[in-house]
């Protein structure tokens, strides 16, 4: 065989290789890992196990933790914008400083900290903000399904949230002050919320 023809081959398969590398996903993660300042901008951690991971400082934008489990996590000062967690466990998950907006629709945020966040543009259709420090957060716009039962909301500027349906139990034992702001048309009491000393 040609020498030419045989440094042809050579190099056809070296960019296919190269561009299968390029394009592969993230690999399956199993463990608590150290992302911290990493650039993880449209990286796929769907279905991964990543339980009190650091992404602290990292870049997120466009990733992708889909039914991803991140009990306990930190996205301290991460930027999230744009970063998808649909139906991710982020219990216990901290946010604090995070760059928003993300889409969490149906994620789970049980006592995860997310206190002085601006939440505009962020999808939380369907979270469970149960138990969850959300003091001072503002921005607020689509509550559907969402539960905030036991959550901290002193402070949180709730008065932008668009009319929806509420469930009964939506705001029970969440707690408020005279800081919190309410949509008119929701009555914090009548839905179970309590006023703090």
């Amino acid at each position: 065989m040609p020498e030419r023809s045989v440094r042809r081959r050579i190099l056809g398969a070296a960019a296919i290789l190269c561009i299968a590398l390029l394009f592969s996903p993230a690999p399956a993660l199993t463990q608590a890992r150290d992302f911290r300042d990493k650039d993880l901008s449209d990286r796929k951690y769907d279905d991964a196990q990543l339980d009190g991971s650091n992404f602290t400082g990292a870049t997120l934008r466009n990733a992708s933790f889909y039914r991803a489990s991140l009990k306990g996590a930190k996205f301290v000062d991460a930027d999230l914008r744009q970063c998808r967690l649909q139906k991710a466990n982020l219990t216990g998950a901290d946010f604090t400083g995070a760059v928003m907006p993300f889409i969490a629709i149906e994620s789970n945020m049980t006592k995860a900290t997310l206190e002085g966040l601006d939440l505009k543009q962020t999808s939380t259709y369907g979270v469970n903000f149960q138990g969850a420090n959300l003091r001072n957060t503002k921005g607020w716009e689509e509550i559907t399904n969402a539960d905030f039962q036991g959550a901290d909301l002193r402070g949180a500027n709730l008065g932008g949230v668009r009319k929806t349906s509420l469930k009964p139990d939506q705001f029970k034992g969440a707690v408020y002050d005279a800081k919190t702001r309410w949509p008119a048309w929701i009555d914090e009491e009548m839905l179970g919320a309590k006023k703090a000393n």
